[in-house]
Order: C-alpha cells, then sequence, then structure tokens
C-alpha cells in the first residue's frame, strides 16, 4: 500500500459523506470500473436475461441476485486497489477474484442460511444478523481472513458502529431494489420517445426483463464501492486506521531502504 499516493483523505464522516464519496471515486475511476464491468457484468447480464425468458421472473431474479453477490468480488478488490494506486491492471483484479471466489462462495453460502435462519426469529432476528454480516465482503477479501474469522471479525466491526452497518445495509439493500424500476421507466421513455414504438411491458406487470436487469447490474459496482467507503469508515473511526496504514507504509518504505534505527 503506497499511502502517499492516495487521493481520498481517510477521516471520520458521516454515512451519507461516505456514499458520497464513494460516487464520486467510481466516477473518478470509470474507465477502470468499465473495463472490469466488460468482464463481469456484460457476461452476467446476457446470461441472466436468457435465463430469466426461460425461467420466469421468480427464479429469474433468484438467480441474478446469487450471481451478483460473486460479482460483487472484483469491484470490491477494484475500489481497495485504486485507492492507493492510480493504474490497476484488470487482469489483477480479475485473477486476484478468481482466487477468492471459491471461500468467498462458500462463506456466502452460509451467510445465506444464516439470514434464512434469522427469519424464524422474526424482524428481530434479521435486524441483528443483517448488520453483523455487512462487511463480511471486507473481511474476506481484504483483511484475507478465514471463514470463521471473517465472520468473527465483521461482527466486530458492526457491533461496534452498529448504526453505520444498519442504516448502510437498509440503504445500499433499498437502492438495490429501486434501480431496477428506475432503469426500466427510464428505458421504456427512451425507447418510446427515439422509436416511435410500443416498449416491453412494464416491470410491475412483466416481472422483470432487459431493462430492469440493466439497471440492476449497473448498480452492482455502486453497492460495492460505497459499501467499500463505509468499512473504511468505520476502520477509521475505531482503529485509526489511516494511522494505521501510514506506518505500515513507512515500515515498508524503511525496509526496503535497508535504513537501521
Amino acid at each position: 500500500m503506497q499511502i502517499g499516493t492516495t487521493r481520498v483523505v481517510l477521516r471520520d464522516r458521516t454515512i451519507t459523506e461516505s456514499c458520497d464519496l464513494g460516487l464520486r471515486f467510481l466516477v473518478s475511476h470509470l474507465r477502470a470500473y468499465a473495463i472490469v464491468g466488460l468482464f463481469v457484468l456484460v457476461p452476467a447480464y446476457v446470461f441472466s436475461g436468457l435465463f430469466m425468458r426461460i425461467a420466469g421472473p421468480v427464479w429469474g431474479w433468484t438467480l441474478t441476485v446469487l450471481i451478483a453477490i460473486t460479482a460483487n468480488v472484483p469491484f470490491t478488490m477494484l475500489a481497495a486497489r485504486l485507492m492507493f494506486s492510480e493504474s490497476v491492471g484488470s487482469s489483477t483484479i480479475l485473477t486476484s477474484s478468481l482466487r477468492a471466489l471459491p471461500v468467498y462462495v462458500v462463506a456466502n453460502v452460509a451467510r445465506i442460511l444464516i439470514l434464512g435462519l434469522s427469519l424464524l426469529f422474526g424482524g428481530i432476528g434479521l435486524i441483528w444478523t443483517g448488520p453483523a454480516t455487512f462487511f463480511l465482503p471486507e473481511a474476506l477479501l481484504l483483511e484475507r481472513d478465514g471463514i470463521v474469522s471473517a465472520f468473527r471479525r465483521a461482527g466486530a466491526l458492526s457491533s461496534s458502529e452498529f448504526a453505520e452497518a444498519f442504516f448502510g445495509a437498509i440503504l445500499l439493500g433499498l437502492a438495490t431494489l429501486i434501480a431496477p424500476a428506475i432503469s426500466d421507466v427510464a428505458g421504456r421513455a427512451f425507447i418510446e420517445s427515439l422509436f416511435d414504438s410500443a416498449p416491453p411491458e412494464p416491470l410491475w406487470e412483466s416481472g422483470g426483463g432487459w431493462l430492469s436487469l440493466a439497471g440492476f447490474w449497473l448498480f452492482v459496482p455502486v453497492v460495492s464501492t460505497i459499501r467499500f467507503f463505509i468499512y473504511i469508515n468505520v476502520r477509521t473511526r475505531i482503529e485509526a486506521w489511516d494511522v494505521q496504514t501510514r506506518f505500515t507504509s513507512l515500515a515498508e518504505t524503511i525496509a526496503r531502504s535497508g535504513v537501521r534505527s
């Protein structure tokens, strides 16, 4: 990590500031996100769209959400790498993501089971388990913890800043639900005005289609990036992470230069 090259000031922020910073960070690195998205989002979009046409909206959205969980991996890694380096190779991100994928899938299967079991206790169970696993991707991918350790780490971060994790999960969850509806409405209006032809059936009648799926998949890197910056903010607040990483960088520099105290 080269802290001196980062263009993001690490300081305590509100959750809205973290969201704003994440969006501006994504836009400023749009080319890198677009290249990774070409290899990740485009195939996922085509496959989920074809599957939805064959299996129907219920199974189509189920598969789409499951694929999207794994599609978060490269964008989380990309955000972390770009924070400390201006140039990151897409091949490096994709290769690292593939290596991390098996453990990530197993951990998220366990996460889904935990969330499912929490429903047995009604809303109270989900209110706790949802935020408690909010930072699981970062614990697995960035801190490189094992599965059990990652769950403990994610839970510890969320417990320290429960409001941050709770409102982050609510905010990103609601935005993920709204994104397909927005793209469906906008896409239908665009088709109707530009081509002067009847647009596809709306989302609330068809259950889903190419237009709504486009909004869903385009929002995947947004979710990954914003969650990463919420994670950074929580670590900065409870662990002075910015100071920690600066001293780590200094230690690495001293070691490379052969300086002795």
